[in-house]
């Protein structure tokens, strides 16, 4: 896949339709963009490899609202069990705890854990901030993973420092050129 086809991905009127959906307004912004090679290793887990959300807090936001699609660029059938996210609200929860494991979760909510069974092309679409995921490390292949966040439009978590290309920037419409506003543009 070249970056050209990355750059229609991410700026798909179906994939902009669906977060605006998410997130509940047409007044969205386009956050972090992100291509994730994971392999088998012997190096300890780290952050992702444990559940988590990715805002640090027990509280449900309002300002902080993010729709994250994760896309499988590899063609392997062992991603399976690798993404896994649990389906109840941080916030619902009998307990806080920035990282852990399935076994640290008692047998009722390891019942309500989703490995959604993903193949090259699929997506999943999910509130990274209120709901915990995590990504096991793979057991054989290489998996590639490429990530797309949308920020809602109360989200004031706007990202410094993130830059487009010019020529990039040029070829949008207006609507997608208002989603990376807050991107800067260079040569």
């Amino acid at each position: 896949m070249s970056v050209k086809e990355l750059n229609d991905v991410v700026f798909s009127n179906k994939l902009v339709k669906i977060a605006s959906i998410v997130l509940g307004s047409s007044r969205i912004k386009l956050g972090y963009i992100k291509l994730g090679v994971f392999f088998s290793n012997r190096l300890p887990k780290n952050c992702i490899n444990y559940f988590h959300t990715d805002d640090l807090s027990k509280k449900i936001k309002k300002l902080n609202e993010v729709c994250k699609f994760s896309f499988t660029l590899s063609n392997n059938s062992h991603s399976k069990n690798e993404f896994g996210i649990l389906p109840i609200k941080k916030n619902k929860l009998e307990f806080y705890k920035q990282y852990f494991t399935e076994s640290d979760m008692k047998k009722h909510l390891q019942k309500e854990l989703v490995y959604p069974n993903l193949k090259l092309g699929d997506a999943v679409v999910f509130d990274p901030n209120n709901f915990y995921h995590v990504a096991n490390k793979p057991k054989n292949n290489l998996r590639i993973i490429f990530y797309v966040e949308f920020l809602g439009p109360k989200n004031k978590n706007l990202f410094n420092n993130v830059k487009i290309e010019r020529s990039v920037f040029k070829k949008l419409d207006q609507n997608k050129k208002k989603l990376c506003s807050h991107y800067q543009v260079i040569k």
